[in-house]
């Protein structure tokens, strides 16, 4: 039976947070978002070193500690420097938010947060990555590790996007991002998908079998309908009535008298019309 770790995240005044891409706009308002609101410490890398330079003198200057790592977040072996460098001065991380390479961090954020228990915030601006989280997701929980992993999703179009696509907004991002430091959950969309989207992922998956559903659905629809075009396209027969007909009945009398048929229309001044004396 596999030992469950609790899983409870610090409150943000005690946590060592780490940021994969601080010099983006989403990494430098989060990191000015945790500052402002007391983090312990911050842990920032990119391959930008002027801009870490900026963004940690500003976390200094709000009160809050910072390591600024120059580093390529592609890399594997710069992600696990990051890593020994952030637990080499803090002790430890208790969350790793990644804002470049998702799919890298993760493995290199699970290998130590396993151990201690932590959590990973994902920025994901494309459909690719969220089945391998959701893979990763299952992996943890059966081996009872306390890690939790978020996915911040970027609004649902970037969703159907085979390129990651920018986030608009930082600001809403950092939001998202700072609450799950401390709350986590599956996934914090920041652009509320309609209805369906999901099954329009799938058919993105499988587009031969979704091209012959639609050619079916289609194929249907149109023996269904067809039939009522049709009806609404042929003109509608006008009412007609009938001529006046004559009908001449034997009187008692001996005598034939004519009178009006079934037929029969009256006049504009409602008095009958005669036919002809024959």
């Amino acid at each position: 039976m596999t030992h469950r770790m609790p899983l409870s995240l610090k409150p943000i005044e005690e946590q060592i947070v780490v940021i994969a891409g601080a010099s983006s706009d989403v990494g430098m308002a989060t990191a000015r978002l945790l500052a402002s609101r007391g983090v312990r410490g911050l842990v920032l890398t990119d391959s930008d070193p002027a801009a870490l330079r900026r963004i940690s003198d500003e976390v200094s200057r709000a009160g809050s500690r910072a390591l600024a790592i120059s580093a390529d977040v592609n890399r594997r072996d710069d992600l696990e420097r990051v890593a020994k460098l952030a637990i080499d001065a803090f002790g430890r991380f208790d969350t790793w938010i990644d804002d470049r390479n998702a799919m890298m961090g993760l493995a290199v954020a699970v290998h130590h947060l396993r151990k201690w228990g932590g959590g990973i915030v994902a920025i994901g601006r494309s459909a690719s990555g969220k089945d391998h989280i959701d893979r990763l997701r299952m992996r943890l929980r059966r081996a009872g590790a306390p890690v939790s992993i978020t996915l911040v999703t970027a609004p649902f179009l970037s969703r159907l996007a085979t390129k990651p696509q920018p986030i608009r907004d930082p600001h809403l991002a950092a939001g998202a991002i700072v609450f799950a430091t401390e709350n986590p959950r599956r996934e914090i969309d920041l652009g509320r998908p309609p209805r369906g989207l999901g099954l329009l992922r799938r058919a993105q998956r499988h587009p031969y079998a979704t091209g012959a559903l639609l050619a079916g659905i289609g194929a249907a629809l149109a023996a269904f309908l067809m039939p009522k075009v049709a009806n609404r396209s042929r003109p509608r027969p006008r009412r007609t009535v009938e001529p006046e007909k004559a009908v001449t009945r034997q009187a008692g009398n001996g005598e034939h008298k004519t009178t009006l048929g079934p037929g029969h229309v009256s006049q504009r001044d409602g008095s009958e019309r005669r036919p002809p004396a024959h």
